[in-house]
């Protein structure tokens, strides 16, 4: 799975996350850093549905997601 979000990270500007929120923190974080590493510049956008917007500040932060649809 790494090596496909490299991958990705080095063809795409952008990736979308559906449901982020049934991501584990750690592990969507653990990706996009990877993927960051190939391009710094990638663009995140991800779905939340937490309905709490401390939970939704806590994706974005830790996660490293530039837009929420």
């Amino acid at each position: 799975m790494k090596l496909y979000v490299q991958k990705m990270a080095g063809i795409f500007h952008g990736f979308r996350i559906d449901n982020a929120h049934a991501t584990p923190i750690h592990v969507g974080s653990y990706f996009l850093r990877k993927a960051l590493k190939i391009n710094n510049n990638l663009i995140v956008f991800a779905e939340l549905f937490t309905e709490s917007r401390e939970q939704d500040a806590e994706f974005v932060k830790k996660m490293g997601i530039n837009a929420l649809i």
